[in-house]
């Protein structure tokens, strides 16, 4: 009797797993052992489970080093970019955010082409439907695009190139979280963890506006999910926590998480958008005092995922 060879795990290409969503999903796989995991990054990452194929270039986008990557591989999630970076201006910025949003992600799609990948996850943002929902129903997958900086525009012009492209050859699936928060997050969300564990005073306790948030534990549970799905094949989703929180409200959770008592001041939105002009920051406050909503059902229904873990349950760690 011929012993037939027990048949490999798939093999999973993340790009950008040296960034703050990317490093998280290639621990979860690595840990979950379903899946073969190989990296994408211009840098050793020492701290990798041994288990992980690191493949390290100087280039890593460039179509040479990608089809020496990606040989083997049955679903890319790509995960690396150009961040968004707040009131970002000047000549030149779009141009840059499209070198690398648009022109690299092009690249590493015809190289997954080349090698017979079966799908590939790209991890857009939820900023190419938009900046706000104030006025008008939550944002919802089928939406007609509306980015309104650089950074959104960027992410829409590479899911409708990557679309193109890929389309009846690759499964693409696009991915366009909220704000996504959880331990070693940077931005404006650990700016406002710092001020709370130093005790500073937040002018947040008038706020009443709505926002959808997903957790970094969250959004990785939700990659996951779309590696192997069938009907997230050729399908937009945006994931959340599935549970909106005032910036008041999500002061409280943080502060709960944290086990410290917040200091929140009752100004007036009113005064928060006086301030916000006085001082050239009228973008940042729109984005403090404004409602931005997602709709989860889209998600239930066609691939019936709801958030795993609770909002900041793992604030602090993982």
């Amino acid at each position: 009797m011929v012993e037939r060879k027990a048949e490999a795990a798939p093999l999973v290409l993340v790009t950008g797993a040296g960034g703050f969503v990317g490093s998280f999903l290639v621990n979860r796989l690595a840990d979950a052992g379903a899946y073969r995991v190989r990296t994408l990054s211009r840098q050793l990452n020492t701290t990798m489970p041994a288990t992980v194929q690191q493949r390290v270039y100087e280039a890593p986008f460039d179509p040479a080093n990608l089809e020496a990557s990606i040989d083997g591989v049955d679903t890319v999630v790509h995960c690396a970019g150009r961040a968004h970076v707040m009131d970002e201006s000047g000549e030149g910025t779009l141009a840059a955010y499209q070198k690398v949003n648009v022109e690299y992600s092009l690249n590493l799609a015809k190289a997954a082409l080349k090698a017979g990948v079966r799908r590939f996850v790209y991890l857009s943002s939820i900023k190419v439907n938009g900046e706000s929902t104030d006025g008008r129903a939550p944002f919802h997958p089928l939406d007609a695009a509306q980015p309104e900086d650089v950074y959104g525009e960027s992410k829409w012009e590479a899911e409708q190139a990557l679309g193109k492209l890929l389309e009846g050859r690759c499964e693409l699936v696009v991915v366009r979280p909220p704000l996504v928060y959880g331990a070693g997050v940077k931005g404006n969300f650990a700016r406002l963890e710092a001020a709370l564990m130093s005790r500073k005073p937040l002018p947040v306790g008038c706020l009443k506006n709505v926002r959808s948030l997903v957790s970094l534990p969250n959004l990785v549970d939700f990659l996951q999910c779309c590696l192997s799905h069938p009907n997230a094949a050729g399908k937009v989703f945006i994931p959340s926590d599935q549970h909106d929180l005032s910036v008041r409200d999500m002061v409280c959770e943080m502060a709960l998480a944290k086990g410290v008592k917040p200091i929140m001041l009752p100004v007036p939105v009113w005064c928060l958008k006086a301030l916000g002009v006085v001082f050239g920051r009228q973008a940042a406050v729109a984005r403090l005092c404004g409602t931005l909503r997602v709709d989860h059902t889209h998600t239930r229904e066609w691939l019936g995922w709801s958030a795993p873990y609770k909002p900041f349950a793992k604030l602090s760690g993982r």
